[in-house]
């Protein structure tokens, strides 16, 4: 995946719309240097972007400022991605009721999901 990503980059520089999914793989390979490098490209490339404000939060992350990661994942706090994410943070360090409120924000997605689900079956 993660070269996959490389590829459509380098082919589109310019295109920010799966920059978030390839800043979460790069979380997940624990590629400080690519992850720097995408967090930098995309700040100079539309630092307003929903998209930006995820890999940035994931760069914040990854070198243990979680307070600044939340702040850049809240920037776009009804995509489920970052509910879940922001959640997932609140729980860790311990504010519960700060989580209950991201997890809550899932409900609508998850009872859409279960609601295709069954019209499909």
């Amino acid at each position: 995946a993660k070269d996959t990503f490389k590829e459509l980059l380098d082919k589109d520089p310019h295109r920010l719309d799966i920059v978030d999914m390839y800043s979460n793989v790069l979380y997940v390979k624990e590629d400080k240097a690519a992850l720097n490098y995408l967090a930098h490209h995309t700040v100079e490339t539309d630092k307003y972007r929903p998209e930006t404000c995820c890999v940035v939060g994931n760069f914040y992350s990854i070198y243990g400022n979680h307070d600044k990661a939340i702040t850049y994942f809240q920037t776009d706090k009804y995509r489920p991605e970052t509910c879940c994410v922001v959640g997932n943070f609140y729980s860790i360090y311990g504010n519960h009721d700060k989580a209950i409120t991201y997890f809550q924000r899932l409900r609508p997605t998850l009872t859409r999901g279960k609601a295709k689900v069954s019209t499909t079956s």
